[in-house]
């Protein structure tokens, strides 16, 4: 039993030892805004992007990613190193 999860804890440790090297030192605005549309479900044919910046929140680089499309406004902050989406904001529009 004391080996099963020695075991496991090591391969959790291992696991996110790996997810901290695949982190991207730099990371492009293009990566940024195909993540907010793959999470959407939209095209860059289908959306007018309105911003698309670095900037930093809470002391960390983020991409901000803001596009329109139809009667919605799409906000996204994303991890500059990661691509992790931290927030969405999705409006109507006037």
């Amino acid at each position: 039993m004391k080996k099963i999860i020695c075991t496991l804890v090591i391969t959790t440790f291992i696991l996110n030892m790996g997810a901290t090297v695949f982190a991207k030192e730099h990371t492009t605005v293009e990566e940024a805004k195909i993540i907010a549309l793959n999470k959407v479900g939209l095209k860059a044919d289908n959306v007018f992007f309105t911003k698309a910046k670095e900037d930093i929140e809470h002391g960390h680089k983020i991409w901000e990613i803001e596009f329109v499309s139809g009667d919605k406004e799409y906000e996204f902050d994303i991890d500059f190193h990661t691509l992790k989406v931290l927030d969405v904001d999705i409006d109507y529009r006037d």
